[in-house]
């Protein structure tokens, strides 16, 4: 006779699969007593595990016979008969692949072949298999003992059955066979992109650009970034770049590239989705803007000056309103001020970079300004000091100083009065004597209402400035400092409130409550209004003013000559019908027509001007404007001009900008390290304002965890090149933080 040995050789890729060797009751044949003749299951001969599949006539298990077993011990072997099954109790799951090992013999006569079947649950029977996963057939050429192995995998409706398997001899001659192993696997699928990078992306030459993709698998993978130029039909890879994020700085070369990501794991390849990149060059960035200025006749010189940095050289072409000015520097000044100066400017910088470089046209940036030239007797429409009374007594009118828009007195039972508490002992403007101020009792309905056919309630704001001195005796409810007010409920305004309000905002409203607000219609029947950044405190001055610019179409909001808020816009306050009843007020305002938010506390130096002044003109000019202030005043069109805004959202506060001379109205000017860190030499540059104008003091500061900063005290640190007031700086790292695997590189402005 001739036998067939089963033996599992399961060979698994590695980190490819979830695998592992199935358990089959007695594949070696050993827990069994020889019945040989006599089938698989008779009794009481049974052989455990096994059972007849089909009729067996001669086969069953042998000990060491005559033809020679596997290994000493016992071995099976069919010389007449169909063949034999187990079933493993082995659970079949979703993509498994199953491989089924065995030794086999030839017997004397042959050939002698043998078939394995794999099924589940139950095998049914050779006349009318059932439940069949696959099945494969070897070829038994020789008489000596050799392994044999094959896979079958597992079908959709076998999924969650009991797996077995069936040896039949179909062959002549016959089959001895042992070692009868399973074991399955279950292939990892491909690596599933979590993060994709971007489809496109717009960047400035040389900009640093980060593309970044996360990929998931059950087992390592690897990353190749690659590059197309011809738009996709073929791609290369980028040298070196292997990880999940690649940065790179891209030349104009680059414009129209595309690029990916293969994520590749033992299964296989996927790549990313794909990222088109355009190039262009960077408009010049402007570093100071152009200031609009607002002047009387006889004033000096003005002089409007921008600064910009470029790539490559920079060239400038003024023009008033539209016409050509011959001057080719960043520094335009107009002498000898009269009203027909009056106009427009603009500033057209250019940089030649991409003329140079690509030949194609140059970037440009358009800067604007306006010149204002008024005469200086009509600058001034009303200007109430109370330096007319007597301290504490009653304030029963209130003199225009400029004018005869003298104002009355109304309110019971106490009227206004005079008070010798005043903001200053002299006007910081002008330098006149100051020594008494309006006071208005709390809990009262006290006001000053100026005349309906007067000057002041006859001109046409386009343009104004409105400003006065304020101290507040309590935070109850709203209160009005200077109000105008409508004809009426419904009136001629767009709201119930008054026309003008310059007041401070109630109690209970929030992250707004107590702070200083300016809300108007306007000449297009518009609300606008403007909400300081401010909350006032009981017993302090403050100097509030609120500046319309119809040219700029701009309403700016200051407190102590500081821009707490900006809206645009603006087209000019709105122009009451004529003869209607809307007066001017000072002290309280007007909601649906009645008279409400009373003041309580004091004003001083009321003033009404009809043009858009700018700080300097104020009744208060700081005396000693911060570096910080005189720097973001130049920004005329920014939404937040305090020190923590961030009006182009790009991230950075208004401070930092400043302490790193960058530009608080450009979300583009955002990163002020223009050359990242070099890993073999330590060498980077970044941007910074010079320290002599900023008063901060430049730090350079380490970490390798982001979680611990320490000064590099060795670092050293080089201005290579200056823009105006910006300096770049170029670092040189301590050699000995070189060695670090990874280094993480800050510079602290203090």
């Amino acid at each position: 006779m001739n036998k067939i040995y089963l033996l599992a050789a399961t060979i698994l890729a590695a980190f490819n699969v979830q695998a592992g060797s199935i358990p089959l009751t007695n594949g070696d044949f050993e827990a069994t007593t020889a019945n040989y003749f006599g089938g698989f299951d008779p009794t009481p001969d049974t052989t455990p595990g096994w059972s007849d599949y089909g009729t067996v006539a001669d086969g069953g298990v042998e000990n060491n016979g005559w033809w020679g077993t596997y290994k000493s011990g016992r071995s099976a072997f069919i010389a007449n008969g169909t063949g034999a099954y187990n079933t493993s109790g082995h659970t079949i799951q979703d993509g498994e692949v199953f491989t089924v090992g065995f030794v086999g013999k030839q017997g004397w006569s042959g050939p002698t072949q043998i078939t394995i079947t794999l099924f589940y649950n139950t095998p049914g029977t050779p006349s009318t298999p059932l439940n069949v996963i696959g099945t494969f057939t070897q070829d038994l050429t020789g008489t000596w003992t050799q392994y044999y192995s094959g896979e079958i995998a597992a079908t959709a409706e076998s999924v969650g059955g009991t797996l077995g398997v069936i040896i039949e001899k179909t062959g002549a001659g016959v089959m001895a066979f042992d070692e009868v192993t399973l074991s399955g696997i279950v292939p990892t699928p491909t690596a599933t992109f979590t993060l994709q990078p971007p489809a496109s992306v717009s960047k400035f030459v040389d900009e640093s650009l980060t593309l970044s993709a996360v990929a998931i698998s059950n087992d390592p993978i690897t990353f190749q970034w690659q590059k197309s130029t011809d738009g996709g039909t073929t791609w290369a890879d980028v040298e070196g770049e292997t990880g999940t994020s690649y940065t790179l700085f891209p030349s104009y070369a680059e414009n129209g590239a595309k690029f990916r990501v293969n994520a590749t794991n033992t299964s296989g390849t996927v790549a990313s989705t794909v990222t088109t990149l355009t190039v262009s060059y960077p408009a010049p960035t402007v570093t100071k803007g152009l200031v609009s200025h607002t002047v009387v006749t006889g004033t000096g010189d003005v002089t409007f000056t921008a600064e910009a940095t470029g790539r490559g050289a920079l060239t400038f072409q003024w023009s008033k309103n539209g016409v050509l000015i011959p001057e080719a520097s960043g520094s335009l000044t107009v002498s000898a001020l009269t009203v027909a100066d009056t106009a427009t400017y603009t500033l057209v910088i250019a940089d030649d970079a991409a003329t140079t470089e690509w030949s194609l046209p140059a970037t440009t940036v358009t800067l604007t300004a306006q010149l204002t030239v008024v005469d200086p007797a009509a600058t001034t429409v009303a200007y109430y000091r109370f330096e007319e009374g007597v301290d504490a007594a009653p304030l029963a009118s209130a003199a225009d100083s400029e004018g005869t828009n003298t104002m009355t007195g109304v309110g019971a039972p106490n009227f206004t009065t005079y008070s010798s508490i005043v903001p200053a002992a002299t006007v910081p403007k002008t330098g006149a004597s100051n020594t008494l101020a309006s006071s208005f009792p709390a809990g009262s309905f006290n006001a000053l209402v100026a005349p309906i056919n007067g000057t002041l309630a006859t001109t046409t704001f386009t343009d104004f400035t409105i400003e006065c001195y304020v101290q507040f005796k309590d935070l109850d409810a709203w209160q009005t400092m200077v109000g105008r007010d409508d004809s009426g409920s419904p009136g001629q305004g767009t709201s119930s409130s008054n026309l003008f309000d310059l007041q401070k905002l109630g109690n209970n409203i929030g992250d707004n409550s107590n702070r200083i607000r300016a809300s108007f219609n306007t000449a297009t029947d518009t609300m606008l209004e403007v909400v300081g950044t401010l909350a006032p405190v009981v017993g302090q001055w403050y100097h509030v003013a609120a500046v319309g610019d119809s040219v700029a179409g701009t309403c700016t909001l200051y407190i102590d000559g500081i821009s707490v808020g900006s809206v645009t816009g603006f087209p000019g306050l709105r122009v009451p019908t004529a003869g209607s009843t809307t007066p001017w007020t000072i002290g309280r305002g007007q909601y649906g027509g009645n008279s409400t938010d009373y003041v309580h506390g004091s004003i001083d130096e009321v003033r009404f001007s009809r043009v858009a002044l700018p700080v300097s003109k104020f009744l208060l000019s700081p005396a000693d404007p911060s570096p910080f202030t005189t720097w973001i005043n130049a920004y005329t069109a920014l939404s937040d001009k305090t020190a923590g805004g961030d009006p182009d959202h790009d991230g950075m506060t208004n401070d930092q900008e400043f302490a790193f001379g960058l530009n608080p109205s450009s979300g583009a000017s955002v990163n002020p390290i223009i050359a990242l860190p070099n890993k073999a030499t330590g060498v980077f540059r970044y941007t910074r304002l010079n320290p002599a104008v900023s008063g901060r003091t430049y730090t350079v500061k380490t970490s390798t965890t982001m979680t611990g900063w320490t000064t590099d005290a060795g670092a050293g640190q080089v201005v290579t090149a200056t823009n105006g007031d910006v300096q770049t700086v170029t670092v040189t790292l301590s050699g000995a933080l070189l060695s670090q695997p990874k280094l993480f590189v800050r510079v602290s402005a203090e």
